[in-house]
């Protein structure tokens, strides 16, 4: 799929882009999963890290842990500086997903000098997506590149107490957002977050 960006747009599942920085949101719609996607009932279980599958994406530099097998898909957004490749990965079960994004931004797109600035945007853009509410929010460090967790109260979904905790990091060209977003499940969330790794980044050459 590809699309021409103008300066300020809405994306599925990404977000929005200025003319100067990228911002990458997640469009969490709970309760409207894909069709291909189906729901596993992970209700009421207590966390078994055993149970859980590893993904590791050496050309994009992460490393992470779902708890069932996760689907993927990748798209393209034209910017000024050439094409942004999106790869998204995701698992639901039932109103409750896991996702992370990560674009890889061609050089020059994102102005990286203020990160801050592009941390504090692209909170501000889920929020405004999804009409929720900043409930926490930090800046953290991952692996020694500036990144953010939030958590954002989601009181306009049918899940009156739903949750979006995200964590967003910047690293060169690359930028990733890892999110949960649903109702309670609160050992699943730290466990999927903690395992979120940036690795080395490996380009293969055919």
């Amino acid at each position: 799929m590809k699309t021409n960006l103008p300066a300020l747009f809405r994306f599925p599942h990404l977000g929005l882009l200025p003319a100067v920085m990228l911002s990458l949101g997640f469009a969490f719609q709970l309760g409207c999963k894909p069709d291909s996607i189906q729901p596993q009932n992970l209700a009421g279980e207590a966390l078994n890290p055993a149970l859980w599958q590893d993904i590791e994406e050496s050309s994009l530099g992460f490393k992470a842990k779902f708890p069932g097998k996760w689907k993927s898909r990748t798209e393209f957004m034209e910017t000024n500086s050439g094409a942004a490749t999106v790869h998204v990965f995701e698992y639901w079960h039932i109103a409750f997903q896991y996702g992370i994004t990560v674009v890889n931004v061609p050089p020059g797109e994102a102005n990286m000098s203020d990160p801050d600035r592009v941390l504090d945007y692209s909170v501000e853009s889920i929020v405004t997506e999804n009409g929720g509410t900043i409930s926490f929010q930090e800046n953290v460090n991952m692996g020694g590149y500036p990144a953010r967790r939030a958590m954002i109260a989601l009181p306009d979904s049918y899940l009156k107490s739903a949750r979006l905790n995200t964590l967003i990091v910047l690293r060169n060209n690359f930028i990733y957002r890892v999110s949960t977003s649903g109702v309670g499940n609160h050992d699943y969330i730290e466990f999927f977050m903690d395992n979120f790794e940036l690795t080395p980044v490996t380009i293969t050459i055919d």
